[in-house]
């Protein structure tokens, strides 16, 4: 079954309005995992019946505890409003991992990059919890791209990116290897905001000169 249906037309799910920054600061890696799924839960409560939706990689479902990062499932946690889940995974071992865990139909993985496939899919939200930051930026402007035209008019993208102040750089910092980008804040607002109205956005986790930025963003029309 391939996610689509009419849109809604709503400008957002009825819990959200009006714009808010609220600065949240998780002391550790693994409050940020917690983070990730109290956000998804409560962007999933809102959507409206029978939904389906994307995450994007399949890490916090199956990476096992990693640099501090303890595996704490969003799949499968989003509420009875979400019927139909797809995922998009670029690496074999963790596809395979996924599909083991979710033996349900209603929960897809593929095995597939987000910055070459091509699909026609309409979904209710997309759920990218720091997916935009395993690429450099002018691959990730692209998928932004996508993520609007993947969407319904008015579905809410949740996407946590690392940013920076300064220019977009990889990793080399700590624990951050260099295939780990942080972005520069300005120009990741001002790309994400020529397809989506961004509702909310929260500092979450610093670290190495960059931060865990989440955004909760409308697709315009």
């Amino acid at each position: 079954m391939t996610p689509g249906g009419r849109a809604s037309g709503r400008a957002l799910p009825g819990g959200f309005s009006g714009e808010t920054v609220t600065a949240i600061q998780c002391d550790n890696l693994q409050d940020v995992q917690h983070y990730f799924l109290r956000k998804a839960r409560e962007v999933a409560v809102l959507l409206p019946p029978r939904s389906a939706v994307l995450k994007t990689d399949a890490w916090n479902e199956v990476v096992g505890n990693v640099n501090g990062f303890e595996t704490v499932p969003v799949v499968g946690e989003l509420g009875r409003s979400v019927e139909w889940t797809y995922m998009i995974e670029y690496r074999d071992d963790r596809a395979k991992a996924a599909r083991e865990m979710f033996r349900d139909e209603k929960v897809i993985v593929l095995r597939d990059d987000l910055r070459t496939v091509e699909a026609h899919w309409q979904f209710d939200a997309i759920f990218d919890l720091s997916t935009i930051s395993y690429m450099p930026w002018d691959e990730a402007k692209l998928v932004l791209a996508k993520y609007h035209k993947w969407l319904k008019p008015g579905a809410p993208l949740a996407i946590a990116p690392w940013l920076t102040a300064g220019e977009s750089t990889s990793g080399k910092g700590g624990w951050m290897p260099d295939w780990i980008f942080r972005h520069n804040a300005g120009e990741f607002i001002d790309r994400l905001q020529e397809f989506f109205t961004i509702v909310e956005s929260e500092s979450v986790y610093a670290h190495a000169g960059g931060v865990i930025t989440m955004f909760v963003a409308a697709r315009n029309p």
